[in-house]
C-alpha cells in the first residue's frame, strides 16, 4: 500500500521562540513572555484580563514563494 504524506507547518510558532532553536533555549532557560497589553483606542473594560503572551517578529510571508497564498 503507498501513503501519502503532507508536511505542513513552520516548526514552533511561540510567545517563547520562532522555530526549533530559539524556542527550546527559551523553554529549558524557563523564560516567559507574558505582559501587560494597551490597545489604544480600544475598550478593554469588559475583560478581566489584559496579560497575553503575543508572538512578536513572526511574518508569515516570508514562507510562502507566492504572497498570494496568504489568503488560503
Amino acid at each position: 500500500m503507498e501513503r501519502r504524506v503532507v508536511v505542513t507547518g513552520v516548526g514552533p510558532v511561540s510567545s517563547i521562540g520562532i522555530g526549533k532553536e530559539a524556542f527550546w533555549e527559551n523553554a529549558r532557560a524557563g523564560r516567559g513572555f507574558f505582559r501587560e497589553m494597551d490597545f489604544t483606542g480600544v475598550d478593554l473594560e469588559q475583560y478581566r484580563s489584559r496579560i497575553c503572551s503575543p508572538v512578536d517578529g513572526f511574518k508569515l510571508s516570508g514562507f510562502f514563494e507566492r504572497p498570494k497564498r496568504l489568503s488560503r
